[in-house]
């Protein structure tokens, strides 16, 4: 009997667990709010747990390398089946196929333990509950039993014949070519995602420039400036607008052809009208306008917008302006030093700042750092990611891409979606492939990052989100990302170990060519 069945792979869960990255991701942005650019900490290749529900297991697997077998309750405790032959197939480098043959038998006993549920059960006329023949529940329900039987024994042969092998799924398996002859035997194919053998190489002694900005009094006076207007306030005019007010208004965005792109008005939406020459068409239409008034502004998008949806196209915004608003700016002296925050005077508040921008370059250094280490070793090694994992860090890319629209008031159906994926499915590659190499250094180099790394890791993001150390932890355990942050953590040690092995010529720079 040869049948295919589209159900069964529903039993037979993968072995990993772990979350998908999009662009990577700092570890607590989500806790914070979702978002963020930087190297994705969710461990993705983890075995997964059969309590959980396949649409948590959806979320969360699948991006970085296995930390171990399927659990007890999926691996250890499934019995090897005797008789059982295994052929695996290598149908590409990231994919593997089982083609698994058992004894009928298993299947004739699921069979005829089914049968003796069913008759005490079933209820058929000219017979006592419990007494119908077999013959009979044969005739009706053979079809059904057998089915049913089959994907019971289906998963319990997949996850058996895993057993024998050294493979470690990263997908849901999908079940093909199933065959079964009463007497005879059970044969099945069972298709998955592997993390692909990489042998990385080129990590060691690599030439890299590191651009050095010296901090000044002309930088911290710029960061002073900033401050400075962050704290303004403002006062309602009743005079056209000019460069420096801040207006408040109201607008709706269409097409050309009147076709209205947001799903609705955005309502006192504050704007500053700078006076920078980079300032856009939209501000340079509001200049001159009064309190009341009704502008159309056209507005055309570079073809170079990260929007796809608005690149190259001219837009119509229809703004109503609501209030204008004049700027005055504090002056800056001690007492603006204490109104700012914990400072007893204006040297020291300077102070602070200095120390703040020589961070940020300490940062930016090591970024940049970072970018030309993973081009180089993404340069010397050369594969091709998993198709489930880059799949993943789509999704995760376009749900960015959906809240961002909703955030800026344009909607979801402002989202080209099927031109949105095809535009990054090429950064969805590279961030899968990044993470894997960086986990293969790991594995290479005996790196990982220790109990007291990740306790300090946590009371310093703790600190950051007014939460106790013992409460943020709690927040990463109900999630089940405490793994995926020491993973996080390990990939970070990896960098800073490439970088000590690597040969760095040092350029220095003035802070505005960066």
């Amino acid at each position: 009997m040869e049948m295919e069945r589209e159900g069964l792979q529903q039993g037979v869960p993968s072995k990993s667990g772990g979350t998908d990255e999009t662009l990577e991701q700092h570890p607590v942005d989500e806790l914070r709010e979702s978002g963020g650019q930087e190297d994705e900490p969710r461990s993705a290749l983890r075995p997964v747990r059969a309590a959980e529900s396949e649409e948590d297991d959806d979320d969360r697997r699948g991006d970085s390398v296995a930390n171990g077998r399927a659990t007890a309750e999926q691996g250890e405790d499934v019995q090897r089946i005797e008789g059982m032959t295994i052929q695996i197939v290598e149908s590409s480098a990231s994919e593997r196929v089982l083609q698994i043959e058992i004894p009928a038998k298993e299947v004739e006993t699921e069979i005829d333990r089914l049968y003796g549920d069913l008759r005490k059960r079933v209820v058929v006329p000219g017979f006592r509950k419990g007494k119908v023949p077999e013959t009979i529940l044969r005739a009706r329900y053979g079809t059904a039993i057998e089915g049913e039987a089959i994907e019971t024994v289906v998963p319990r042969a997949y996850w058996s014949a895993l057993q024998e092998t050294s493979l470690e799924p990263i997908t849901r398996p999908s079940i093909d070519d199933v065959e079964f002859s009463s007497g005879g035997t059970l044969k099945f194919a069972a298709r998955f995602e592997v993390v692909p053998e990489i042998e990385v190489s080129g990590y060691r002694g690599l030439r890299l420039k590191r651009q050095v900005a010296t901090v000044g009094p002309v930088e911290v006076d710029a960061r002073m400036e900033l401050i400075r207007h962050m704290h303004a306030t403002y006062e309602n005019v009743h005079r056209p607008a000019k460069e420096g007010d801040l207006l408040l208004i109201d607008y709706e965005t269409f097409d050309l052809g009147g076709k209205r792109l947001s799903d609705g008005k955005i309502s006192n939406y504050p704007i500053e009208l700078t006076n920078s020459p980079q300032r856009g068409e939209f501000e340079e239409g509001l200049i001159g306008s009064v309190r009341g008034e009704v502008k159309q502004l056209p507005v055309r998008f570079p073809e170079d917008h990260p929007d796809s949806t608005l690149a190259g196209k001219t837009v119509r915004f229809v703004v109503s302006v609501l209030e204008v608003k004049e700027k005055h700016l504090p002056p800056l002296d001690d007492e603006f030093a204490r109104s700012v925050g914990q400072f007893k005077d204006l040297a020291e508040l300077r102070e602070k700042v200095r120390a703040g921008l020589e961070a940020e370059e300490v940062h930016r250094q090591r970024q940049e750092l970072v970018s030309q280490i993973v081009e180089k070793l993404l340069d010397a090694n050369q594969f091709a990611p998993p198709k489930a994992m880059v799949e993943r860090s789509l999704e995760r890319i376009v749900r960015g891409a959906r809240a961002e629209a909703e955030r800026n008031g344009r909607g979801v159906d402002s989202l080209d979606e099927a031109e949105f994926t095809t535009h990054y499915r090429p950064v969805a590659e590279i961030v899968v492939r990044r993470m894997l190499l960086l986990e293969r250094v790991a594995d290479r180099e005996e790196i990982s990052a220790t109990d007291e790394e990740l306790d300090r890791y946590i009371a310093a993001e703790a600190a950051r989100t007014s939460a106790t150390p013992t409460a943020f932890r709690q927040i990463l355990e109900s999630r089940r990302e405490l793994d995926g942050v020491r993973d996080y953590l390990t990939r970070e040690k990896v960098l800073d170990f490439i970088i000590e092995q690597a040969e760095i010529e040092t350029v220095p720079v003035r802070r505005s060519e960066q």
